[in-house]
């Protein structure tokens, strides 16, 4: 297990060093790996450091595909999509993600290298978009059916999964939270009453009866819909069932090391009080291939950070590992470019920094 972690740090190096030359990969791999949060949890049998590893190489490739669209880039982006769906359910959020991101670069004002042509026309650029978004769609569901054995039941015998039962314990374990001392028949009875029938679990039965998925991995995305309604959770001397849309961001700012913190501070200071330079410059580095490279680290991070400060699951800062690279590659963007321009003050804090 701890070699997917080590492969995390190994490509966020690489991309690193790719976007903004070897101060970047360095200082990114630095933050990584005396990261207390990846140290912890890269050798620990979950799903969560594996889910960082297939974001970070899935929005790595696409900034491949985003400067230059080689056969080789479209494949790997196509084989990464088919493990989404495969590891943890949010991965239901990236292939979407991915898609609106190739949107973007398709309305980008400036010319896009595609396998050996050159798409000069906003029409062709959309349009390539749209297909490997298909693709991707595509393989991401095929991974779901080959990592089930291309088969519907769960079983071997074709016994059918008593989902309704399933939804009944996750709802009685909801009622449980909201009523301790209630008896083991209000709480059946409050089951029955409270079991979701929102629009996902609505589409998700439809899928079921139509046999669109693995009936396993159907069965598993209803209860845990479910139980994600209503789970425990403490932050700061207060307990809750529902969390709160602060709950990560508090959580990262308490686990995250001091000096990564200050050297975030000082680069997002450095950001806001230029604001006549990024006026000035905004038009022409919209016409540049840095453009792409911000929307490639800052659309992925922003996505997954408000569908998780939206969700009610604020058990641990474990389910926000895949924000962690691409919050390690802006550090170590920003402190590259702050080399560049000022390098002696770039050694400076970067020495103290380090050694903090």
């Amino acid at each position: 297990q701890i070699i997917l972690g080590v492969a995390v740090g190994c490509i966020l190096a690489t991309f690193g060093w790719q976007i903004g030359g070897a101060a970047a990969g360095l200082i990114a791999v630095v933050l990584f790996a005396f990261d207390p949060t990846f140290l912890a949890h890269a050798p620990l049998m979950k799903n969560d450091v594996p889910i960082t590893l297939i974001t970070i190489a899935l929005f790595w490739a696409l900034w491949h595909i985003g400067r230059r669209a080689s056969l080789g880039t479209i494949v790997a982006v196509v084989l990464l999509s088919a493990l989404t769906l495969t590891v943890k359910f949010s991965g239901i959020l990236l292939v979407p993600v991915a898609a609106g991101l190739l949107i973007i670069r398709a309305f980008m004002p400036f010319d896009w290298p595609v396998a050996g042509r050159v798409l000069t026309k906003r029409r062709s650029r959309l349009g390539f978009s749209i297909l490997l978004t298909l693709l991707m769609g595509i393989s991401a569901y095929i991974g779901v059916w080959a990592s089930y054995g291309f088969r519907f039941r769960a079983t071997s015998t074709g016994e059918p999964i008593d989902t309704k039962y399933l939804l009944l314990n996750a709802a009685g374990f909801r009622a449980h939270l909201a009523r301790p001392e209630a008896s083991q028949q209000e709480i059946i009875e409050q089951a029955f009453k409270n079991v979701t029938d929102d629009w996902s679990t609505r589409l998700t039965h439809v899928a079921l009866q139509h046999r669109l998925f693995p009936e396993a991995w159907l069965n598993g995305l209803l209860v845990t819909n479910e139980r994600a309604k209503d789970r425990p959770a403490y932050l700061c001397g207060q307990y809750s069932t529902t969390g709160w849309w602060y709950y990560f961001p508090l959580a990262v700012l308490f686990k995250t090391p001091l000096a990564t913190l200050l050297a975030a501070c000082v680069l997002l200071t450095s950001y806001l009080i230029a604001p006549v330079v990024w006026a000035r410059k905004a038009k022409e580095f919209l016409k540049t291939s840095g453009a792409w490279t911000v929307a490639a680290v800052a659309v992925p991070f922003s996505v997954y950070a408000v569908f998780a400060m939206m969700s009610h699951l604020n058990i641990g800062v474990r389910h926000v590992l895949p924000l962690y690279p691409f919050g390690f590659l802006a550090v170590a963007l920003g402190f590259s470019h702050l080399i560049r321009r000022r390098r002696r003050l770039g050694y400076v804090l970067g020495a103290i920094l380090f050694v903090m």
